[in-house]
């Protein structure tokens, strides 16, 4: 892991839960709401095991690997992504759009609506 990246996990795990009732609180006139840390920590996590794949699929091709061996990372790079887009996906409609809903912000589920439309047809 780089050092520039374990000082970014770690400054999210110093970061205080931010719900839509400290929002109000504090007179804001949007309810920003984020993931918890732990969850900001354990999508961070995957992403690097993913980079780590990507790197390690780039060595295969400079040293001439089994284009069969590459394409099969590239299976389990695809497969990691997924799961990652399944975990944010979880806990974005818990954390954040669920909240949103319960202060009645329909712009929070058309929001995640239209991010899960553009997930699924895997462009922007």
């Amino acid at each position: 892991m780089e050092a520039g990246t374990k000082s970014t996990a770690l400054a999210f795990a110093k970061l205080p839960a931010f719900t839509c009732k400290t929002a109000i609180i504090l007179g804001m006139k949007e309810c920003d709401i984020y993931l918890p840390v732990e969850s900001i920590k354990e999508l961070l996590n995957r992403l690097l095991r993913i980079e780590g794949q990507v790197k390690g699929l780039q060595r295969m091709l400079k040293e001439r690997k089994s284009c069969d061996d590459i394409l099969i990372q590239i299976s389990a790079v695809k497969s990691a992504l997924n799961s990652v887009a399944i975990k944010l996906l979880k806990d974005h409609a818990e954390y954040c759009v669920k909240p949103g809903i319960e202060y009645r912000d329909i712009r929070a589920f058309e929001d995640f609506m239209g991010a899960l439309e553009k997930l699924i047809k895997g462009g922007c």
